[in-house]
């Protein structure tokens, strides 16, 4: 385009003159617009030729570049003031909304009842007590083993913990016959406990 710009007499900034004789120029370039962009694109190059110049004719005031840029790709010429592709833009992906947690109970549903269960050895019994109640602490086992401890029944190997899922496990070792005394103590401080305690006399 430029060799053929120079031969009608056009400078390569001067694009009045160039749209002036665009007719001759496009005549003189077409073989070497089809043989570089082939026929469809050398088609499109022609056409945007022509629209360029019909703009230039009523608004060119200042030089500027010449009437087509090549993008550097062989073939691929676009007008000048045409922005160049850059490739598609990639698509945001929407974040996922967040769901938030159905909150879930980490306390077990108790039902207030006992399990106590009795070995005798003669001059003991050794006693395994279930309690359906939620388990206090270290106080709350303190505060059991002295009411019992206050009874003197001999209370000895005493034991005190939580049960998994809920509840209070207590092993302790009480003279024989004195479950009357055991059964009230533990209905004094567990109050809660349906139909009471049922510790076995032996």
């Amino acid at each position: 385009m430029s060799n053929a710009a120079s031969a009608v007499g056009c400078d390569q900034d001067d694009l009045a003159c160039q749209c002036s004789q665009s007719s001759s120029i496009l005549t003189s370039a077409l073989d070497c617009i089809v043989i570089n962009c082939g026929a469809v694109i050398g088609l499109e190059v022609w056409s945007s030729a022509q629209a360029f110049c019909s703009c230039v004719a009523g608004s060119i005031t200042t030089s500027a570049t010449p009437v087509l840029l090549s993008t550097g790709a062989p073939g691929t010429v676009i007008p000048l003031g045409t922005t160049t592709p850059t490739g598609p833009e990639t698509p945001t992906v929407p974040e996922t909304p967040t769901v938030p947690e159905t909150p879930t109970s980490t306390t077990t549903s108790l039902v207030p009842t006992q399990h106590c269960h009795c070995h005798y050895h003669f001059f003991w019994n050794a006693y395994s007590v279930q309690i359906g109640v939620p388990y206090g602490g270290s106080s709350d086992c303190d505060a059991t083993y002295n009411a019992l401890s206050d009874l003197w029944v001999g209370i000895s190997g005493w034991q005190c913990v939580p049960i998994s899922g809920g509840g209070i496990q207590l092993w302790f070792n009480a003279y024989p016959y004195r479950n009357d005394d055991i059964n009230r103590v533990l209905e004094s401080r567990y109050p809660t406990i349906l139909g009471g305690f049922n510790c076995p006399a032996a």
